[in-house]
């Protein structure tokens, strides 16, 4: 599987603010035309969006990676990095547990497991551990099965 793949769109900045642009167009035309259903589903939509970004663009102390010029400040730079850092980086980090000590204050029990769990992974495996982790915290923070 291509670690790519792993990131849900709504994740990527870039696309979120995207979708959440032509959503408010989209709810300006609607709105217009008094289409009651498919406004509501609209706006449904568009409170996911920013539900997301609030989960994901929440503060949290820079986290700086080793062997690399990576950094995060959030759980969306966080994803961004993990994608861009070197092997080298991740294993370091990994051994150390230093994933799960940045997080340890800042997130739930159970996203907490998912990390501590993939730092035990290296390479590859680790990435799309530490991804996968991310994703299924954001789909249950919004409420996506």
């Amino acid at each position: 599987m291509v670690v790519e793949s792993l990131i849900m769109p709504f994740m990527k900045k870039v696309d979120l603010e995207k979708r959440k642009s032509e959503l408010k167009k989209a709810i300006g035309a609607l709105s217009r035309k008094k289409d009651e259903p498919k406004l509501k589903e609209l706006r449904r939509e568009l409170k996911k969006i920013e539900k997301a970004k609030e989960v994901l663009e929440k503060p949290l102390p820079t986290f700086y990676f080793w062997y690399c010029n990576e950094k995060a400040s959030n759980l969306a730079e966080f994803t961004e990095a993990i994608q861009r850092a070197p092997n080298e980086s991740l294993n370091h980090h990994a051994e150390h547990h230093d994933f799960s000590n940045w997080l340890s204050k800042s997130v739930p029990q159970s996203f907490l497991v998912m990390i501590k769990e993939a730092e035990e992974k290296r390479n590859e495996e680790l990435r799309k551990a530490l991804l996968h982790a991310i994703e299924k915290f954001a789909k249950k923070k919004l409420g996506i099965k």
